[in-house]
C-alpha cells in the first residue's frame, strides 16, 4: 500500500466511557498470544523512542494516549483521553513501523513542550512574533517534529520520507490550513518545509 493511501486509511472515532467502544479499545482483555505480543513490542518501541530523545516521564504521555495496543484484524490503535469521559480511538493500520511513526509526531504535537532554548532557536529563525505568523509556526514545528524523529533513526530514507509525509498531510488537514490558498510542502531539492500554492480546482 502507498504511504499516501495508507495515511487516508488512518480512522479515528469518538466514543465515550463504559460504551461496547471503551470495553473493546480500553479494557481490552482475554488478549490472544498474537495480540499480546505485538502490543509489547508496540509499547516497548514508545518508550525506547521517548528514552532516547524525549526522556519525559512516561505517565505524562499516558495521561492523554490512554492506551496503546493491537487487535486481530483492527491493527495498532491508541485511545486518546479527552475530558469528560471522552475518548477517540486512532486506527494506525497493521504495519508496525508506520502506526509507530504516526502515533509519535502526534505524541510531538500533543504532549511535548520545547524547552526555552528551542523556543529561542525558533524565535531566532522567524522573530519574536512568531505566535502571529500562522504559516511561520507550523513550518518550525513540522522541523521540531522531523529534527526529533531523526534523532531517534536518521540513517534511513524510506522511513524519514514517509514520516516527512505524514507531517504535511497532518498539517495540511488542519482545518485552519484548509482554508487557506497555500499548503504545506517539502521541498527535497532544499531539504526543508514551505508553503506553497495550492492548485486551483474549477
Amino acid at each position: 500500500m502507498e504511504n499516501s493511501e495508507m495515511l487516508n486509511s488512518i480512522q479515528t472515532y469518538e466514543f465515550y466511557q463504559n460504551s461496547e467502544e471503551y470495553k473493546k479499545y480500553v479494557e481490552h482483555e482475554n488478549l490472544t498470544k498474537e495480540e499480546e505480543l505485538k502490543t509489547k513490542l508496540f509499547l516497548c518501541k514508545i518508550k525506547d523512542f521517548n528514552n532516547k530523545t524525549l526522556n519525559i516521564d512516561f505517565r505524562d504521555i499516558c495521561s492523554l494516549f490512554r492506551k496503546f495496543g493491537y487487535i486481530s484484524n483492527e491493527g495498532y490503535y491508541t485511545v486518546i483521553d479527552y475530558e469528560r469521559g471522552n475518548y477517540e480511538v486512532m486506527l494506525l493500520g497493521n504495519d508496525i513501523n508506520q502506526a509507530f511513526q504516526y502515533l509519535i509526531v502526534n505524541i510531538l504535537s500533543q504532549i511535548y513542550e520545547m524547552t526555552e532554548e528551542e523556543k529561542a532557536k525558533i524565535d531566532m529563525k522567524y522573530g519574536n512574533v512568531i505566535t502571529d505568523d500562522f504559516c511561520g509556526i507550523n513550518i518550525a514545528y513540522a522541523e521540531f517534529y522531523l529534527s526529533v524523529w531523526q534523532k531517534y533513526l536518521s540513517n534511513n530514507p524510506v522511513e524519514n520520507d514517509n514520516v516527512i509525509k505524514y507531517i504535511v498531510n497532518m498539517a495540511n488537514n488542519d482545518y485552519f490550513i484548509k482554508d487557506l490558498d497555500v499548503k504545506l510542502h517539502y521541498d527535497d531539492e532544499q531539504g526543508k518545509f514551505m508553503f506553497i500554492q495550492k492548485e486551483k480546482t474549477r
